[in-house]
């Protein structure tokens, strides 16, 4: 909040990072592509979120996120090795 005015302002590291993402013309084009070229997948997502909802997030539907898709059984562990077994 600002002291004199006593009212709310929005600040944070992900939010201004996603509002220079946003306002960026390339940035919008490619994401737009990403929306129309994988409508059923992950990728039709912004990993970091939309400057325009990211104040509407709470702490129960970021536990609740993190809780569901955040977990082992939502892994996949890849192996290798360059040596002779």
């Amino acid at each position: 909040t600002t002291e004199e005015e006593g009212e709310l302002v929005y600040r944070g590291v992900v939010l201004n990072e996603m509002r220079g993402v946003f306002s960026d013309p390339i940035s919008t084009v490619s994401r737009l592509s990403q929306n129309m070229l994988f409508p059923d997948t992950t990728y039709q997502h912004v990993s970091g979120g939309d400057p325009a909802v990211i104040p509407t997030l709470t702490f129960a539907d970021f536990t609740s996120f993190h809780e569901r898709f955040y977990h082992p059984t939502n892994s996949k562990v890849v192996v290798t090795n360059l040596n002779d077994v």
